[in-house]
């Protein structure tokens, strides 16, 4: 509406020039800035216009057998992909070969003489000089098991010898190294099938997938308690990126800090579904609702009309406490009314379930929740929503004006922004009262849209009101000023994604978000990872914990 206005602003502008009333430099120069600032406009929206119609062409293209244009990258020498994300150009890195063979850990020494016979009478020993050859043993390793069985005639009782913990048809050793393969480094059942298979081992389709199922229930607990863990910092950070489960889109919620990752796929993105990614669900309709204070306080900030509040209050009474399906069901029989008014239950519902979150003692809850800009994260965190520096920047980044003038303006005011973000990082290091107060003018001060290039100025009033969230930090120092943690989180599951495309089942579904949790974790904690998931899987009784080694980290 904001930009719909400003053109129409823009355009008025220059439809009401009057030549005749240009008669000193000052009305000269408004002119010409409307001018350049309307020349903009028009190039923004050609450009816009453009890329719309190659992708109908391309669509039509398709549709008739053919192919659209490809899609040819840049060379990222001439590109922007060198820009780093605080303005600055990347140097190049030169590449120096360094000596590695000092960091090799050595298994077995072989010896390796001369021929005696080959040296002169006055040789001497000097040393031994050293190779180091690296090398892989991958075998099969069958085991039969002769298992002793006596008979006692006196007792008529048979006595059988005891088969070695994880001595199974396939052995707990194939099993991780199963899992592992497919979690944690991606390679799919197909391709696990060929390799094992190419080296002897008998096992069939369905036994691999029931493998690689078998240890859902116990893996999915283990995620729950790294969430826990992990939430138990001041802060996370957070994500959502797309996914798909028997064909139909879904979307992963991505929760992070230093401490852990963990990865939890659901039906849709709203504020409802990140509820119940923070609390360790796999189904939204899950979640705990309650008829609280807060919820009343709640309903009224999302602008509720007074005569459903009515409603819901004659139908509950404080400390109500249901799921969101028996309140679904429960709304649908007693005020059809609100039901059936889709945006406005699902306000409704949002308010209850942020009570209720609010509320409970078994999940710890962030103080700071840092994110983009996305609606569904408002009033999740305990104390501050944070937003990421990053993801403001992104709009400076897309303009690109035709105009030199205007060229250099925004160039100059990127250089100031970067300029400001260096200062808050460096305030991280060394927070004090005075140099938040300062840097708190100075972004009023920066981000004053007061340029004659409009729409860096339509940015620049964007950020200024963000502050209270984009200078977060100033308040806790100990948040990270972007989101590139929850992004790289999300990444690692659209590799996955890109990979083995979807998920069939629900279970399917939550044991890959379980090992991605585990995985991605253990990555994280400098944990060895295909270690963790040998001993995860053998259950040993001595092995460490994930969740143990975050809460000792985060104390």
């Amino acid at each position: 509406k904001s930009l719909l206005a400003y053109l129409i602003i823009l355009f008025m502008s220059l439809k009401n020039i009057n030549i005749d009333d240009l008669n000193d430099i000052l009305s000269l120069k408004k002119v010409v800035v409307i001018l350049l600032n309307a020349v903009e406009e028009l190039n923004q929206t050609v450009e816009s216009q453009k890329k719309e119609i190659q992708l109908l062409k391309d669509e039509n293209n398709r549709l008739k057998g053919e192919q659209g244009k490809p899609n040819i990258k840049a060379n990222s020498k001439f590109s922007n992909n060198n820009i780093s994300t605080d303005g600055k150009e990347k140097p190049i890195k030169k590449h120096k070969k360094q000596a590695k063979k000092k960091n090799i850990p050595v298994d077995k020494i072989k010896l390796v003489d001369v021929n005696k016979s080959q040296l002169p009478q006055d040789a001497k020993f000097k040393y031994y000089d050293k190779v180091i050859t690296q090398d892989i043993i991958f075998k099969r390793q069958n085991t039969l098991y002769k298992i002793a069985v006596y008979y006692s005639p006196s007792e008529k009782k048979t006595y059988r010898g005891v088969v070695p913990n994880g001595a199974s048809y396939h052995s707990n050793g194939l099993k991780s190294f199963i899992i592992s393969q497919n979690k944690v480094c991606d390679v799919t059942s197909n391709k696990i099938l060929t390799m094992l298979r190419s080296i002897g081992i008998e096992i069939s389709a369905g036994s691999l997938s029931n493998i690689l199922l078998e240890y859902t229930d116990l893996a999915q607990t283990e995620k729950q308690e790294i969430l826990k863990a992990g939430l138990s910092h001041s802060y996370s950070q957070t994500d959502i990126t797309g996914a798909r489960v028997a064909g139909k889109n879904h979307y992963t919620h991505i929760i992070t800090n230093d401490f852990f990752t963990s990865y939890t796929t659901l039906s849709g993105k709203s504020a409802l579904d990140v509820l119940a990614a923070y609390q360790t669900l796999s189904d939204k309709k899950e979640l705990g609702l309650i008829y609280s204070n807060e919820t009343i306080k709640l309903l009224k900030e999302a602008k509720v009309s007074e005569k459903n509040k009515t409603s819901l209050n004659n139908l509950f009474t404080i400390g109500d406490t249901l799921n969101l399906q028996e309140f679904e069901k429960y709304i649908k029989e007693k005020i059809p009314d609100i039901y059936s008014k889709r945006n406005i239950f699902i306000k409704i519902k949002t308010a209850f379930a942020l009570a209720y979150y609010h509320s409970q003692k078994d999940i710890p809850q962030s103080k700071c929740v840092v994110s983009d800009n996305a609606p569904e994260y408002n009033k999740i965190a305990m104390q501050d929503h944070a937003l990421c520096w990053v993801h403001d920047a992104r709009p400076y980044k897309k303009l690109s004006p035709l105009t030199e003038i205007f060229s250099e303006i925004l160039e100059d005011f990127k250089n100031k922004y970067w300029k400001f973000y260096h200062k808050l990082l460096d305030y991280k290091d060394k927070p004090n009262e005075k140099k938040a107060n300062v840097l708190s003018k100075e972004f009023d001060d920066l981000f004053t849209p007061d340029t004659n290039y409009f729409q860096l100025n339509q940015c620049i009033s964007k950020t200024a009101e963000k502050k209270q969230e984009l200078l977060t930090v100033l308040k806790h120092p100990e948040i990270p000023l972007h989101n590139n943690l929850a992004e790289l989180g999300a990444r690692r599951q659209v590799r996955k994604r890109d990979i083995s495309l979807h998920t069939m089942t629900k279970r399917g579904t939550k044991n890959q978000d379980a090992f991605l949790t585990i995985g991605q974790t253990a990555i994280q904690l400098g944990v060895d990872v295909f270690k963790y998931i040998k001993e995860f899987i053998g259950n040993h009784k001595n092995r460490i914990y994930l969740a143990d080694i975050i809460y000792a980290k985060t104390l």
